[in-house]
């Protein structure tokens, strides 16, 4: 089933136009040509796929212009932090539970969003790209998909710890949607990859940029210190300057049911 969605116009409120939600599809470009110029993908040593201008950029505009507000996550937070600390960052969740529940919170366009990739097929699509042999069903209630939407406050001193965060081992893909304000004018908060101590790559925070990478933990007993498994895979965001601006970006997890 296509799923068609009433897009208004700003300049003429007057006429509408049906937006196919397809063309929301995230990795869309990848299941027409992983040879697209704005495609790359590093396979070694760990699988990371990064895609720029993920989706077209008229689509992109509507989807940040209706990007849940700061007052709305923070009413959500999952971290309950109301204090609005420095570079405290304050997301909700969204899952096949749950969505109905936030839908208050979401605009028709979001909400259209999230439902297109709560679905068998948007992971389906992932583990493809990535060649996994997994046999993955989310109908079978072995896996689970989350996303989290949210916004990373402003840093109000720049001489915080910037920590690594070790990839949990039921996780087999985690995503990242970068949806950068155009007048953020920021430096640093980029997305480090690190397999053990050693950095894979360093992403820019940009708008409109999607990165997804395959976790190699799943077999592997690491620790935070990274002297863990041979793979351990970690992944960081880089210490940002003084600034009032914040950072908003989705991320996503597939993992393994609490039953596998």
């Amino acid at each position: 089933m296509v799923h068609k969605l009433k897009i208004i116009k700003n300049k003429d409120k007057d006429k509408e136009s049906l937006l196919d939600i397809n063309e929301l599809n995230l990795i869309n470009q990848c299941l027409v040509s992983l040879n697209n110029q704005n495609i790359m993908f590093i396979q070694k040593p760990i699988q990371i796929l990064v895609i720029n201008n993920a989706i077209s950029s008229i689509h992109y505009k509507e989807l940040s212009n209706q990007y849940p507000s700061l007052k709305q996550t923070l009413v959500l937070d999952i971290n309950q932090n109301k204090m609005l600390s420095s570079n405290h960052r304050s997301q909700f969740n969204i899952n096949y539970d749950n969505l109905k529940l936030k839908h208050q919170y979401l605009s028709p366009l979001w909400y259209n969003f999230f439902e297109f990739h709560l679905n068998n097929n948007f992971i389906q699509s992932i583990s493809k790209i990535f060649n996994n042999n997994n046999n993955i069903n989310i109908n079978n209630l072995e896996i689970e998909i989350d996303f989290k939407v949210g916004y990373t406050l402003p840093v109000f001193y720049s001489n915080y710890q910037s920590k690594k965060i070790l990839i949990d081992k039921n996780i087999l893909f985690i995503g990242w949607f970068f949806m950068r304000k155009d007048e953020d004018d920021s430096i640093g908060g980029n997305l480090e990859i690190y397999n053990n101590s050693s950095k894979i790559t360093s992403i820019l925070y940009q708008n409109n940029c999607l990165v997804i990478l395959e976790n190699q933990n799943q077999n592997q007993n690491g620790n935070v210190n990274g002297d863990g498994g041979w793979n351990s895979v970690y992944y960081n965001f880089s210490q940002r300057q003084m600034t009032l601006h914040s950072q908003r970006y989705i991320s996503f997890t597939i993992s393994k049911g609490k039953h596998c």
